[in-house]
């Protein structure tokens, strides 16, 4: 499947647009961009911020509009229709949605789209209370669920084990909630001056972890796309990344490939622009197959990707110390992994941290990295050397012990 974001500065030429790309049969799902004022102000008019009408996407304002989306995809492959869940009122904008376009699956994240990134206006404490209770509202209606957080660490820079970790434990968490039919999204270049091979790496370390989780009840769909910031603003040279991109991620053999239109980085797609993109995409896709050695079994492939495996441990050892620290205690509680407390206090301790989150009230942004033969790694620039990961999360659960009572934790 191929899935594409649209969305325009008007309602009038985004209802235009979803007619042209219905008609081009080249897009399986429409993925709705919508303007900063619609995912935090959909149910507070009052709130808005009129200077920012369409930034970011189209402003939708009622149910109606919604309405007419759903009713303007209704030519061509009639393609399925999606939107992410806002920054509030969750709950109430799923009801919302579910009523109008039929939402194909549901985006949620799961430490962003609050006050720590500047998303929206709730705390990070109370944004992952939401964001688990709205992931478990789609549970009781069936509806899957993707959960896209990994690649925003990623996008701020954060160390491939960060993302790694994270995307293990948001599959673990809307396992435990009951989804049956998870979307687990691979972003690649993020960063983008990550190399081909260790990028991979990273996404392979992703799914085997994620893997490990499938059984009867719980099937991974596997949604792979390029990173936007890898794209240069010269819109050949972009077409070239997006095909080259793009390539590496059949590795993965993804179920659903998210086609990041190559005009992005410059400006919003036209439908036109998202067409190409996926004439490029299928290309690649129907010759990728042919003979091409397997990336996979590339050994500098493999050895990153079982390092980062094995440090994903070592980052899930102390989720459980921290987890300890705070009095919760993983073999009592099966639902440890989905306590608030806990999953801020990932954040607040910096376990869970990227360069880019300096000077915000929840995340350190204290962690440094360099890019090292391909892979983004954690960095001390002061002492001009590599910091190992259990050394880092030693200094971590060292600083961590004063906070509490108990006994200094150790890995």
């Amino acid at each position: 499947m191929l899935r594409a974001h649209f969305g325009l500065p008007t309602l009038e030429k985004t209802l235009q647009g979803i007619r042209e790309i219905a008609d081009s049969e080249v897009l399986d799902v429409i993925s709705i961009a919508d303007d900063q004022n619609t995912q935090e102000n959909f149910f507070h008019p009052e709130e808005r911020n009129p200077t920012a009408i369409g930034a970011g996407g189209v402003p939708l304002r009622s149910r109606d509009d919604l309405l007419a989306l759903h009713e303007a995809r209704s030519w061509g492959n009639h393609p399925l229709m999606r939107i992410y869940a806002g920054t509030r009122d969750f709950c109430k904008f799923a009801g919302v949605v579910q009523d109008t376009i039929h939402n194909a699956w549901a985006a949620i994240p799961l430490f962003f789209f609050n006050k720590m990134d500047g998303r929206g206006p709730l705390s990070l404490a109370d944004s992952i209370t939401q964001h688990l209770n709205v992931i478990k509202w789609h549970v009781d209606r069936g509806i899957p669920v993707e959960v896209n957080d990994p690649h925003h660490w990623g996008l701020r820079d954060a160390p491939d084990i960060v993302s790694v970790a994270d995307s293990f434990l948001c599959a673990q968490i809307v396992k435990t909630l009951g989804v049956r039919h998870y979307v687990a999204q691979y972003m690649f270049n993020s960063p983008p001056s990550t190399s081909i091979k260790m990028d991979l790496a990273k996404m392979l370390a992703m799914q085997e972890l994620n893997a490990t989780l499938e059984d009867s009840n719980f099937t991974v769909f596997r949604q792979t796309r390029t990173g936007l910031a890898s794209y240069p603003l010269n819109l050949n040279r972009a077409k070239g990344q997006l095909a080259i991109a793009t390539t590496y991620q059949l590795a993965l053999r993804p179920h659903i490939i998210h086609v990041v239109t190559h005009t992005e980085a410059q400006h919003a797609a036209t439908p036109a622009e998202i067409a190409e993109s996926c004439e490029i995409v299928n290309q690649v896709i129907t010759r990728g197959f042919e003979g091409i050695p397997d990336p996979t079994k590339d050994p500098d492939v493999v050895a990153r990707k079982d390092q980062l495996v094995a440090e994903c441990r070592l980052m899930f050892r102390a989720i459980d110390a921290i987890a300890s620290a705070l009095g919760l205690e993983r073999e009592k509680d099966e639902t440890l992994y989905l306590n608030p407390r806990l999953l801020t206090k990932l954040v607040t301790s910096g376990l869970f941290d990227a360069p880019h989150l300096i000077n915000n009230p929840y995340a350190l942004g204290r962690i440094r990295v360099k890019i090292v033969n391909g892979a983004c790694i954690t960095y001390d620039p002061v002492a001009d050397m590599i910091v190992p990961e259990e050394e880092r999360i030693k200094g971590i659960l060292d600083a961590l012990s004063n906070e509490f009572t108990q006994p200094a934790i150790i890995v």
